[in-house]
């Protein structure tokens, strides 16, 4: 077969959009002026008091339970849709009308989204090792795959910390975890492991749910240090987890899966004369899952190695004007049983940009080109902010392409499934509003948006089912999230509420589909979650409800709406935390999957105990 993503050297044309680049970059720096400069950003979307106010959610909500999934996370922090394929099984999730496959997830400067599946597990994400988690806009000069839609933003846990973690669930789920950290160092490791019991009985059956023990274990070390000019930023990131694929309530499963993931990420920051910053981000992945069953008669490993690098050059030119260049390279080798022959690819892309300040406004301007198959992928995005006193406007335009995952290329299973080699990148055009209004501790968040999106990939054909370039989709909608945090003395109150109305359909009149809503894609979901926390105490209730939820083309089959409650705490004494999370409290059957039960009531109960902790968080 033959194989169009052979590592190569540069094409002709993308070469000659390099050069342009650059001596675009040298040109305007000729006649650049020499002012202070620090580390330049671009223009954010979340509004700072917003953020504070998630900050500290994360640290109330971690403080009463330490071990969450990623998903687990945002879901009690944002209201958001999980798809779960039961206990300790594959969770995604859906945000603005998109899916997993089109959602980043972005952690020290580089996108963990797979290069085999296009998916990023959120199960084998664990909050224990991050210091906030929430959604945010893709940084386009980040090292990694680019995608459709928004990001999901990981901040690597403080420094400085240290403490041992245990805990024990209802399910007889168990866990320890450690931290330890130093000035310039930080370590955090967690395993966790049990059967996962789930009882039928909330969901009309007898026994418990089979093929559902797991075992996980991971770490994350980071750290930093200064190195001439550069600031450098490694990151180390292990994970391994060895799960059986959860039964469904009327079929018997035997799938077994493994997941092994190593990277190793390192940034570099330097700070050249008065008006050049620098930026270097290199990262190194070996992602390797390992499946088989015997009721399916499957098994398979599949190996990728991947290197992803990004280099930035920003210059400011006088007081109002800043101008960046960047120069990126993804590139991974691929094996499985599951192909013909080992593959690879090498992909290069370009960035330029332009950030103008008058006055009250920031106008920014990013375009981007990628190489795919010997051809150009062209993006942009256009942003400006305006700030008046409490009130913020951001109008974001953006061209959007998503590449075409290495499966969907190259996966080759005669009778079942085979990849497609001629697939062009999807392409969309995105147009987001943002209006925020902070005063004091009170906070409102209003995102309308809308998406076209054409060239959609998707599986179909029958009885062999093939990767094609078919749907074109219309996705629209707004998230809405109020925040307000009351102090008396010592007691404080944290209200928040958040609002996902989401309206994601095929927009193809030959479609069979047409106008029919997305599966997996309820068109409403939110919640209502209130602290109370004071020194040593920590209480917490949350609302979650899901509308309906469609898992059939034509609607025909819904998964009906559902609404989970769950409250937790923690009380500090000396060196320990007590913590205690009631997880689906009012005991719902429910389904995010079809077929497949979630968890029961259950309770989480953990202790904390902190070693010469400097942290002066939230206990």
């Amino acid at each position: 077969m033959l194989n169009r993503n052979h590592l190569a050297p540069f094409t002709c044309v993308y070469m000659r959009v390099v050069l342009l680049s650059i001596l675009t970059g040298v040109h305007l720096c000729c006649f650049a002026q020499h002012d202070s400069i620090t580390f330049i950003e671009p223009i954010e979307v979340v509004a700072p008091k917003s953020l504070e106010n998630t900050l500290l959610s994360h640290e109330l909500l971690i403080s009463a339970d330490p071990n969450r999934s990623v998903a687990d996370q945002l879901q009690l922090q944002t209201g958001v849709y999980v798809r779960s394929q039961g206990p300790g099984a594959l969770q995604t999730i859906s945000y603005k009308g998109m899916g997993a496959m089109h959602i980043n997830v972005d952690l020290n400067g580089l996108s963990l989204q797979s290069s085999m599946n296009g998916i990023m597990d959120l199960s084998l994400l664990n909050s224990y090792h991050f210091g906030a988690v929430h959604f945010g806009e893709q940084q386009k000069r980040g090292a990694g795959r680019q995608n459709l839609g928004a990001s999901i933003q990981l901040r690597p846990t403080a420094f400085e910390q240290r403490a041992f973690f245990v805990s024990l669930a209802s399910n007889s789920n168990k866990s320890l975890g450690f931290k330890w950290g130093a000035k310039q160092i930080q370590a955090s490791v967690l395993s966790t492991w049990g059967p996962n019991h789930v009882n039928l009985e909330s969901y009309g059956g007898n026994g418990r749910l089979t093929n559902t023990a797991f075992n996980a274990h991971s770490a994350v070390i980071q750290a930093y240090d200064s190195l001439g000019r550069w600031l450098w930023k490694p990151l180390l990131r292990l994970q391994y987890s060895d799960r059986e694929i959860p039964s469904g309530l009327n079929s018997v499963e035997d799938g077994v899966q493994e997941d092994i993931n190593i990277m190793l990420s390192n940034s570099f920051l330097s700070e050249v004369g008065a008006n050049w910053n620098f930026s270097f981000t290199s990262g190194l992945w070996r992602e390797q899952i390992n499946y088989s069953s015997e009721k399916r008669n499957q098994s398979f490993t599949s190996i990728s190695y991947n290197f992803n690098h990004q280099f930035n050059a920003i210059r400011q030119i006088g007081k109002r004007w800043r101008f960046w260049i960047g120069i990126g390279q993804d590139g991974t080798q691929y094996s499985s049983e599951a192909l013909l022959e080992t593959v690879f690819w090498n992909r290069f892309k370009s960035n330029i940009a332009l950030e103008k300040k008058k006055g009250a406004g920031v106008f920014s301007l990013n375009a981007q080109v990628q190489e795919y198959n010997r051809r150009l992928v062209n993006g942009f995005d256009l942003r400006y902010k305006y700030t008046l006193q409490n009130h913020r406007w951001v109008i974001r335009m953006a061209k959007v392409n998503r590449l075409p995952t290495l499966n969907e290329l190259y996966w080759y299973e005669p009778g079942f499934a085979m990849g497609n080699q001629d697939l062009e990148a999807e392409m969309g055009y995105r147009l987001d509003l943002f209006y925020q209004f902070d005063y004091k501790s009170f906070s409102i968040n209003i995102n309308p948006f809308i998406g076209m999106y054409e060239r959609m990939i998707q599986w179909i054909g029958f009885p062999v089912i093939e990767a094609t370039n078919q749907r074109e989709i219309l996705a629209r909608g707004a998230i809405v999230k109020l925040s307000q945090k009351i102090s008396l003395g010592n007691e404080n109150l944290l209200i928040e509420s958040n609002h996902q109305f989401q309206k994601s359909q095929i927009n193809d009149p030959k479609h069979d589909h047409y106008q029919k809503q997305l599966i997996f894609t309820p068109e409403y979901s939110g919640n209502l979650r209130i602290h109370w926390y004071r020194d040593v105490l920590n209480l917490y209730v949350n609302g979650l409800y899901i509308s309906k939820n469609y898992i059939t083309g034509g609607n025909e089959q819904f998964i009906d709406p559902y609404f989970l409650l769950e409250a937790g705490g923690s009380v500090s004494i000396w060196n320990l935390r007590l913590g205690l999370r009631l997880e689906n409290v009012l005991n719902q059957a429910y389904f995010s999957f079809p077929q497949r039960p979630n968890l029961p009531r259950t309770i989480h109960l953990n202790l904390t105990y902190k070693i010469n902790n400097n942290d002066k968080s939230i206990p």
